[in-house]
């Protein structure tokens, strides 16, 4: 086998399923995206070009908001055969939910949800792990 033909089969690998398995995933998808509400206080999706093998939340203290805190992300890429991984800094806007003990959120029409990859870093290899250090 020639390493073009390799190439060929290990990137469809990462991606989606196509006819029949296409459709049952994402048949799969809306039931869960349904009952979400019903098993969790909150669900943001974002989809990413590649799987991440590494999620971490870099620790920090947000400045003094009413409607929604913002929070960062490291994100490591996991792609095929020829491909380049990054590590990505993310930034995320989660709702400020207000006095603690109290279920509901500050509804000003803050957009809170909201995903954005801010820095793109190349990186050697797949990305399995990563670890913040802060400076101080």
């Amino acid at each position: 086998m020639e390493a073009d033909e390799l190439r060929m089969k290990v990137r469809t690998i990462g991606r989606p399923p196509t006819g029949i398995n296409a459709k049952v995933v994402n048949e799969e998808y809306k039931v869960w995206k349904k009952n979400a509400p019903f098993l969790y206080d909150l669900v943001l999706t974002h989809a990413l070009e590649w799987p991440s093998l590494t999620v971490q939340w870099i620790p920090d203290t947000p400045p003094n908001m009413s409607t929604s805190l913002p929070n960062k992300l490291v994100l490591g890429t996991h792609t095929s055969l020829g491909e380049p991984n990054y590590l990505m800094i993310a930034s995320v806007r989660l709702p400020h939910y207000g006095d603690p003990g109290t279920e509901e959120l500050n509804a000003k029409g803050d957009t809170h949800g909201k995903m954005e990859i801010n820095i793109k870093i190349n990186h050697e290899g797949e990305i399995n792990r990563c670890a913040f250090s802060s400076e101080e």
